[in-house]
């Protein structure tokens, strides 16, 4: 399984590592969904988007009730502009799975969703949810600050991002969008970076 030259030495060798698991996973049964969706993820991280929606597509026809992974497919439509099919599989993740340890993930995402269809009173409904949900890190505050921000509620963005630096230090614009890797051009990721930007990240 090619690494991409441009991949971090930091990350290479677990990239290798998970790329050798899928793979001998989709070996030993090419019809287990989730053998397919850890494939998708590891093209998703080298880079590899076209087949990455591949072996998503084909984990959801597996199985169209795997909520993780209709999730990630919401992710995918977040990422690239289509705001309002990010909406619909994130909203049908969390009916999939009402208990799910990434409901907190799901939830944001749709929150950032709503941007793009410009319900911001909604985003930020779903965003401070989503931070009080078990598992929500120090993105979904910077998420929170963004979503604040572009609502025009500044002393609450001010105060969760000084709660996202507290959590994480190091939290800053280049890893937000390492980790959320809108496409060039989305208006929503545009705002979200200005909107980061203007709180100092």
């Amino acid at each position: 399984f090619p690494i991409p030259t441009e991949v971090s030495t930091e990350i290479e060798q677990p990239l290798a590592l998970a790329a050798e698991s899928a793979e001998r996973a989709n070996e030993i049964d090419p019809h287990d969904p989730f053998a397919n969706f850890n494939m998708a993820r590891v093209h998703w991280l080298t880079g590899d988007v076209d087949a990455f929606g591949e072996w998503l597509d084909r984990a959801l026809m597996i199985n169209p009730n795997f909520a993780q992974a209709t999730y990630t497919l919401g992710l995918a439509s977040l990422f690239s502009g289509q705001s309002e099919k990010a909406e619909g599989f994130t909203t049908r993740a969390m009916k999939l799975s009402p208990l799910d340890p990434l409901k907190y993930a799901m939830m944001s995402s749709n929150a950032m969703a709503q941007i793009g269809e410009g319900d911001m009173e909604k985003a930020a409904d779903l965003v401070e949810k989503a931070r009080h949900l078990p598992g929500s890190h120090f993105y979904i505050d910077m998420i929170a600050a963004a979503i604040q921000k572009l609502s025009g509620n500044e002393a609450q963005a001010r105060v969760s991002a000084e709660r996202a630096k507290a959590r994480n230090p190091g939290a800053n614009i280049a890893s937000f969008f390492q980790d959320f890797p809108y496409r060039e051009g989305v208006v929503a990721g545009e705002r979200i970076k200005a909107a980061l930007s203007e709180l100092g990240f």
